[in-house]
């Protein structure tokens, strides 16, 4: 049998019959080469990646429709269209799909901006709420500190309030009446007259006036900011956090005058006073020069709140 070779010329870098030459056909190879989206995996394995197998499919396309421009239609390549009409299909519906997932990602965005919306309207309205109540039942919470003043003991096991030791200068406070630490201080009455919390004077002065007298020669009095919780009273204040910020500490007729975090740390930690101690010629001077210090430390915190 003989074969016949065609004449051709190049056309778009294709090899197309002379006669056949024309721009429909030019059309046609830049219609395969565009519409012809094959990807994704498991089509073929080994090492050759999806453009590898776009590129050998256009070129066997390229080469159907030669064949065709040479002998026209030809119903060897009928399964050829039905895979042209499989992928356009897909195409359009990827399209479509994309067109929704915009509009639906849009609508979330509308609803989250709702919701932030809301949100801070939630804010402010519970923020108002929860004022009113506080002040109703004389409570409130702060994040920044409620400043007062208070007592400890000294004794050769340490410094101690009036339920527990303090073994450094923060303490979180707890309800030995009810076992329950949840929203202390209470304010129900279910710990008693006194109730929960860490307790802390408004006046270092009627402290000191008031109690010292009560303590042995050796004590503490010192500066602290209630946060969290704080329940105010007429004459002091219970709260659910406190931090020392200032100490004087007393041994007859001395007094150590601390308010460095690694000093405050290491005389509740140790009971030992790690700066020099004033000597004063009486206990009325002594406790006027607590008060002094400890007021000027109180105004310094202020400064910076």
């Amino acid at each position: 049998m003989s074969r016949i070779f065609v004449p051709a010329r190049r056309t778009n870098g294709y090899d197309v019959p002379q006669h056949q030459a024309n721009p429909a056909c030019e059309h046609l190879f830049d219609r395969v080469r565009v519409s012809s989206p094959w990807k994704g995996g498991g089509v073929h394995s080994g090492s050759r990646n999806e453009g590898d197998l776009t590129t050998r499919v256009q070129r066997l396309r390229r080469e159907a429709n030669n064949y065709r421009d040479r002998y026209g239609d030809l119903d060897d390549l009928e399964p050829l269209d039905r895979i042209d009409r499989a992928i356009a299909s897909r195409v359009a519906r990827i399209k479509q799909l994309r067109q929704i997932a915009d509009e639906v990602n849009a609508e979330i965005r509308g609803f989250e901006l709702e919701i932030e919306g809301i949100e801070k309207g939630a804010e402010a309205l519970l923020g108002d709420l929860l004022s009113r109540i506080a002040r109703r039942f004389d409570e409130a919470w702060s994040p920044t500190p409620v400043l007062g003043f208070r007592l400890w003991a000294t004794s050769e096991s340490g410094i101690h309030g009036v339920h527990q030791q303090w073994r450094e200068p923060t303490l979180r406070a707890t309800c030995d009446a009810t076992s329950n630490d949840a929203e202390v201080p209470h304010t129900d009455g279910r710990c008693g007259r006194l109730g929960c919390g860490i307790y802390a004077a408004k006046d270092a002065f009627r402290l000191l006036t008031e109690f010292a007298p009560a303590l042995r020669s050796s004590f503490a009095v010192g500066l602290v900011g209630l946060s969290g919780k704080v329940v105010e009273h007429e004459r002091g204040y219970r709260g659910e956090h406190a931090v020392v910020l200032a100490v004087v500490a007393i041994a007859n007729m001395r007094a150590g005058f601390i308010s460095e975090p690694s000093h405050l740390d290491t005389f509740f930690a140790s009971r030992d006073i790690p700066v020099p101690l004033e000597t004063f010629e009486d206990r009325p001077g002594l406790l006027a020069g607590a008060v002094d210090y400890l007021l000027e430390q109180e105004r310094n915190q202020d400064q910076w709140t």
